[in-house]
């Protein structure tokens, strides 16, 4: 088995040259009668301590650059140079003897450069002066370390329509730019790094919210997420009900269902919580779109449907203009239909197929693998070690049988672990589940939300994750 692994790249900012003979000089002179140099020409340090060249870099955002110094030193003594970056020392750096006055080599230093312009200045610390100074080339280190999550989120002054969340900074090794407040994996509002309270004005009444706050750094990595609050906000004390849906139609019959569409009703608030479709006086179906299907009718029978729509208060509207349709007669063929429920889990979040026919499926949240059969048995055969959930969207994931099963009995699973998401090797075997899995590839980035793990084999025997 071959593992195909599609990964997410970073992005570095491109490299920008600064040839020396723009730069600032001081006790040294632009020269070019050694060859082999970039641009204009190159600085011939004067042979005494003290001379200079400095380079103004300018940064798109805070963070550590790296800085490239194109050299060339045809003695046998080295020629250091004191390192300084707007105007704080950055160490000591040796130009080695290259060679040659035409042979040219590279001295590498990262550094911390603030956001916007930044004097960088290399110095010569002895009487020999510094080496030739062709370029200083300027380019991003890929900053891949996450922000550490906000701590102790609060909400406030929880009104119908809004309520105040503060916490406590997020860490990051070179600094946090904002923050996302969030339900579920839905961002409400987006502040700066350094802001660390804000009024979310756009929730809804008499509504539960959980809420959390994620940090980001200036290269885009994203906290784990805040502790979550949850609350419902109140009702707002709107008494006034929606219009009533219009233009009440019939889209689709057959011999056993209805499909109905209708036209969006007003509220004064702007917002429908959603629509309620009754058959006579029963409701059978609740939508917050404006179409519903209405299942188990009887073939060549007249029904009579209407809608309402309520807002977020629990006001109801009255009543859409009646409407009646007649199924068809008894089903021959045509468009499949949905015929049954087979069984029921708490929450299934993928299913793959033995070759008997049988269905081994996962449950997120309880991390545990069902065998279902045609006809309906659900047998729990067993936990998936070292899964995890994440109060969110992480946990058991994602399952794919082997394409040669028959032989090696091996099943395939995506999960949250304690630091990471993986994908692991189980076997099931006369009806076993096997106590312990072997893992096939780990440190899979995780996170509250978004953890992915869907799993198939492909045509060409390679597992895609």
């Amino acid at each position: 088995m071959t593992l195909a692994v599609l990964p997410a790249l970073p992005a570095g900012a491109a490299p920008t040259d600064h040839e020396s003979e723009t730069a600032t000089i001081s006790q040294g002179a632009v020269e070019k009668n050694h060859a082999g140099y970039s641009g204009t020409g190159f600085v011939n340090f004067d042979n005494v301590a003290g001379s200079y060249v400095e380079y103004t870099v300018n940064a798109a955002q805070a963070g550590t650059q790296t800085l490239t110094f194109r050299y060339a030193n045809g003695t046998t003594i080295d020629r250091p140079v004191s390192l300084t970056v707007n105007g704080t020392a950055a160490g000591t750096l040796s130009f080695p003897g290259t060679g040659a006055w035409t042979t040219w080599k590279t001295v590498t230093k990262d550094v911390a450069l603030a956001a916007g312009a930044n004097k960088i200045r290399t110095t010569a610390t002895t009487a020999n002066g510094g080496p030739n100074a062709d370029k200083l080339t300027v380019s991003g280190v890929v900053d891949t370390e996450a922000p550490t999550p906000p701590k102790n989120l609060a909400a406030k002054d929880i009104k119908a329509r809004s309520a105040t969340f503060t916490w406590e900074a997020a860490t990051d090794n070179v600094g946090v730019v904002r923050y996302d407040v969030m339900r579920g994996g839905n961002v409400l509002k987006t502040v700066e790094g350094n802001t660390l309270t804000t009024t979310v004005d756009n929730l809804q009444p008499n509504t539960a919210y959980d809420i959390s706050v994620g940090a980001f750094d200036a290269a885009g990595n994203p906290s784990q997420q805040s502790n979550v609050v949850q609350f419902t906000t109140p009702p707002s004390g709107d008494t006034t009900p929606p219009t009533a849906p219009g233009n009440l139609r019939s889209t689709s019959v057959t011999a056993n269902s209805v499909s109905l569409a209708w036209n969006a009703s007003t509220d004064n608030s702007g917002t429908i919580a959603g629509y309620d479709v009754y058959q006579g006086t029963a409701k059978v179906a609740t939508t917050p779109s404006l179409e519903a299907t209405v299942t188990g009718l009887t073939a060549n029978t007249s029904y009579t449907f209407t809608v309402k729509a309520r807002d977020l208060d629990g006001n109801t509207s009255a009543a859409s203009t009646a409407l009646t349709a007649k199924t068809s007669g008894a089903a021959g063929g045509g468009i499949p239909e949905y015929d049954k429920d087979i069984t029921k889990v708490d929450l299934a979040w993928s299913v793959d197929f033995l070759p008997d026919g049988t269905a081994l499926a996962t449950e997120r949240d309880r991390f545990e693998i069902l065998r279902i059969t045609p006809s309906g048995e659900k047998t729990t055969l067993g936990k998936v070690p070292g899964a995890v959930g994440t109060s969110g969207e992480g946990g058991l994931l994602g399952i794919a049988i082997s394409p040669d099963y028959a032989t090696d009995h091996a099943i395939y699973l995506y999960h949250t672990a304690s630091g990471d998401n993986r994908i692991v090797k189980m076997t099931y075997e006369n009806g076993k589940l096997s106590s312990a899995s072997t893992p096939v590839l780990t440190g899979i980035a995780k996170n509250r939300y978004h953890n992915g793990g869907r799993l198939r084999f492909g045509p060409d025997g390679k597992l895609y994750a």
